[in-house]
This record gives structure tokens, sequence and C-alpha cells, in this order.
């Protein structure tokens, strides 16, 4: 490794019954941490997970990390009515990331996988799907390398090219649509509006994309990218410069 993370995310839990979360989980994009997020989730046992995500590419740098996990939480309207004014917020632990796949995860006996092989996508900074993937690979490579008596570099290269070729392409598309999603932030809002649109059947394809059950190439789908550009379209011809905010206020008494 020759260089250092490129984003950063935080964490603090929310104690359980303190907040009067009424959702499993929401993510809330703010202008200025585009392309990154921050997000409320609900965990085993009621307790809540507040994360907030610095992503290359927009005007939040890693070292940003603790001024805005703590300005978003207190003073954004919708992270701070979401979680409420009683809620019992932990201590903050913040995790460096380094996004995209490392170009060598292979050496004699030796392989690297999830966060330590940045297995982690540059849209989202998440990894799990990556994670787990991997670790079948790995564990399949491994099985008929130890049958053989080969743990060289040579042999344990198979590990490093089948991960790649399974969802390696996929974090360029990532990085793209990062990139710009932090220049058009409008992008967002169509997307947000097309999902409202299209309910449970649309959200479930957009899902299985957005946490790696699929291919961000999935998003040229027609059945993902014409209800999202119709979405901007009609917002456009709409003349409105604003995203419309009402539904996000909305909350469920």
């Amino acid at each position: 490794m020759t260089t250092g993370p490129e984003a950063i995310c935080s964490r603090a839990y929310i104690e359980a019954g303190s907040s009067d979360f009424a959702f499993d989980g929401v993510a809330f994009y703010r202008r200025d941490l585009l392309p990154g997020y921050c997000a409320v989730f609900r965990e085993s046992r009621q307790q809540l997970s507040y994360c907030l995500y610095i992503i290359p590419g927009g005007p939040c740098k890693v070292g940003d990390l603790r001024r805005m996990h703590e300005t978003v939480l207190r003073e954004d309207p919708f992270v701070s009515r979401a979680v409420g004014a009683g809620a019992t917020v932990g201590a903050m632990k913040g995790a460096p990331l380094r996004l995209g796949g490392m170009a060598g995860t292979y050496d004699d006996h030796l392989l690297l996988l999830g966060d330590a092989a940045g297995q982690i996508d540059p849209l989202t900074g998440e990894g799990i799907q990556y994670a787990m993937d991997a670790a079948e690979i790995a564990a399949d490579v491994l099985t008929k390398a130890l049958a053989d008596g080969d743990l060289g570099a040579a042999r344990l290269r198979r590990y490093h090219d089948r991960w790649f070729r399974a969802f390696g392409t996929d974090f360029a598309w990532s990085a793209r649509i990062a990139a710009l999603c932090g220049r058009y932030p409008g992008l967002l809002d169509a997307g947000a509006r097309a999902l409202r649109e299209g309910g449970a059947p649309l959200l479930a394809k957009w899902a299985e994309v957005m946490t790696g059950a699929k291919p961000k190439a999935h998003f040229l789908k027609p059945d993902l990218v014409v209800p999202m550009l119709r979405s901007a379209l009609r917002h456009a011809f709409a003349g409105r410069a604003e995203p419309d905010y009402a539904a996000i206020q909305r909350w469920p008494a």
C-alpha cells in the first residue's frame, strides 16, 4: 500500500427507546457532503446507528469528519428531526475507507479481502456484499491451492483475477456515478422522486444495485433508467430549481 485511505466514515449508536425514529433506515444527502451522505439505520434490539460518510469528490475532506458528524446531527433540520431531541447518542467512532479495490490483493501465502483489500464501493462507502463475495472466491481458490500444495503468488493470483472480474469493474462505475452526483445534485432529486413514484418494486431493484447484489451497470437498464429520466425531465420542465422536501417533512406522527 503506497497511498492512504481516500474516504472515512463515522458511527455513533443511539440508545434503544430514546428516539422516535420511525423507519428501518433513511439516507440523507446534503449538498455540502456530496457525494458523501449520512444515514440512520435500525439495528438489533431497536438500537439505531447514525453514520456519516465523507467520499472524495466534494468539498468535505477526511479531516472534516468530526465537525460534520456533530454539525449534521445537531443542526440539519431533517436529521435532527428524524433522530429526535431526546435521543441518547453515544460517542463517535471513525474508520478510514480504502475505496475501489487494490491493484494487488495476493502474494506468497497471502490473500487480502474486504476492507484490507479496498473492496469498498466508491459510491456508498459500503463493502459487506463485496467482502462476502470475495470470501467465497478466496475459499474456493485456497481449497484447490492447498490440495495441490501450492500457495505461491502465481497460483493465488487466481483469487485477484476472479474477484476483479466479478465486481472490480463495478467500482469504476461507482466512482463515475459518485462524481456525477457531486457535480449534479439534481440527479439525486430525480432518483428520489422516481423511487417515490415507482414504489416498492422500483425501490427493490434500486437497492439490489446500491448494495452490490447487482452491478452498477444495471442503472442503465430500461426499468431503472427510464423512470429516473422521466422524473428528471418532468422536474426540468416544471422549472423547479430546488428539491421538493415536502415528502421528507411528512414524518409519521
